[in-house]
């Protein structure tokens, strides 16, 4: 278990977890075996992307404690079809904070340190981060966010919200808002 802050999430939703567990569970071997990303990939080619992904951002962090511009865009790449449009610098400060964030399990502010970036909201954030250890992280993005949409407290409110996408519009939260999100959906995970 965490730090306080997520004991008494997890705390204040155990009910509503487990709810959503016991709906969902039977379905997840099902769920995994159609995950494809890119789309049109096969899911085993795509486990395979990720898991490459993350042995070189992995490296470049024992190395150097910072991601270069060539992994920080190869995952953008993967995840958008994009660069970042970052310069080496800010890449290699910006990733050295968040991920020494991420490393003392601070994972909203390393979501901070680099949705900061220009162009960069929680969705790249969350995949940069995420795909630096896979058993611990979940890339947050409007997909798996409205996969979590009926996860929700007694009120009916959702317990993590939906960051915006292409097609899923999201709920309303600032930058800062959804890096908080970002932490309490890995407590979910």
């Amino acid at each position: 278990m965490g730090g306080p802050s997520e004991i008494a999430f997890i705390n204040k939703y155990a009910e509503d977890l487990n709810a959503f567990w016991n709906r969902t569970k039977d379905h997840l071997l099902d769920w995994k075996s159609h995950y494809q990303w890119p789309p049109g990939e096969v899911p085993d080619e795509s486990f395979d992307t990720r898991t490459q992904l993350e042995h070189r951002i992995r490296a470049e962090l024992d190395k150097q404690r910072c991601l270069s511009k060539a992994t920080f865009d190869a995952v953008l790449r993967w995840g958008f079809g994009t660069d970042s449009g970052c310069s080496d610098k800010e890449v290699r400060q910006a990733s050295r904070l968040a991920f020494d964030h991420l490393r003392a399990n601070n994972v909203a502010q390393a979501a901070r340190e680099l949705v900061k970036l220009p162009g960069i909201g929680i969705s790249r954030a969350s995949k940069l981060l995420a795909l630096s250890d896979q058993c611990e992280l979940g890339i947050y993005e409007s997909r798996s966010g409205h996969g979590l949409s009926d996860l929700v407290d007694r009120a009916g409110r959702r317990v993590i919200p939906v960051p915006p996408g292409r097609v899923i519009t999201g709920d309303a939260r600032t930058k800062d808002g959804y890096c908080d999100a970002f932490e309490q959906y890995t407590w979910v995970l």
